[in-house]
């Protein structure tokens, strides 16, 4: 049940993040700014599907490693497409002078799935085998991947740290948009993460990590979009990494107790 899951979710991530990003953005285009309660759900749709440079690093990798076809990395490479626009077009790179010139680089783009995806399904009714890609990975493809999975939560806490830390000490906020950009977090991939985790049968530290992400984005969420906790940001900065230091200390912990398993092992 449990690969079932996992396996359903990566295959439809990059189709959902490609939806969500698509109505997010219609959303920042038709909803008056005077809006507030209305102007919520853009965060909201982001906080639950956004993709990331890193998130959408691994899918790719994955998606070589179990042989899905080239639909699902056309899908994949237009998701890192589309947020790199954005971010592009947020640190005024792009020098658009209106965001309907960049809706229409996104509806093309999805639209260019769609016949991706049409294709794909007509290939698979009639039995095309030409559709199946089929890879076999080095043993190296495959300790690089697990490593990938097995530190991703942790560099995604420390960046999502350095990013706040950077919004306090009012350092240039490119530098924070390029940190969201690389190691940006969202709902649905925290839940990969942790079904990978599970399905890797990794330690209980590694998914520590995992809902200490989703417990800094869900506050932060909170605190920018729907009520102004009543703590001043370096206090709440200081909970961050205070949430930090104890998944520091539980990782302490956790190579401890395999230090001193194997030293029982051996002398055994």
């Amino acid at each position: 049940m449990l690969n079932k899951i996992t396996l359903i979710l990566f295959k439809y991530i990059p189709a959902i993040s490609i939806v969500f990003f698509l109505i997010n953005n219609g959303l920042y285009f038709f909803i008056n700014e005077d809006s507030t309660a209305l102007w919520r759900i853009p965060y909201l749709l982001d906080g639950i599907s956004g993709s990331s440079f890193m998130l959408i690093l691994l899918l790719l990798l994955i998606s070589y490693k179990f042989k899905y076809c080239a639909w699902h990395r056309v899908l994949l490479v237009t998701c890192l497409f589309n947020i790199s626009i954005a971010f592009l077009d947020s640190i005024q790179l792009l020098q658009t002078s209106s965001i309907p010139s960049l809706l229409i680089v996104f509806i093309f783009s999805a639209i260019g799935c769609s016949v991706a995806t049409i294709l794909h399904l007509h290939n698979i009714k009639v039995g095309n085998k030409t559709c199946i890609v089929r890879h076999s990975t080095s043993k190296r493809f495959d300790l690089a991947l697990i490593a990938i999975i097995r530190w991703y939560p942790i560099i995604q806490l420390i960046g999502f740290l350095f990013s706040n830390t950077v919004a306090l000490l009012d350092i240039d906020i490119r530098i924070s948009y390029l940190s969201d950009f690389i190691i940006g977090n969202s709902l649905l991939s925290s839940i990969f993460i942790y079904l990978l985790s599970l399905r890797l049968n990794f330690s209980y530290w590694h998914r520590t990590f995992i809902v200490a992400n989703l417990i800094n984005g869900f506050i932060a969420f909170c605190d920018a979009h729907i009520h102004t906790l009543p703590i001043s940001d370096m206090q709440l900065y200081g909970l961050y990494y205070i949430v930090l230091i104890f998944c520091l200390i539980s990782v302490w912990s956790h190579q401890n107790k395999s230090k001193l398993y194997e030293y029982k092992t051996q002398i055994a």
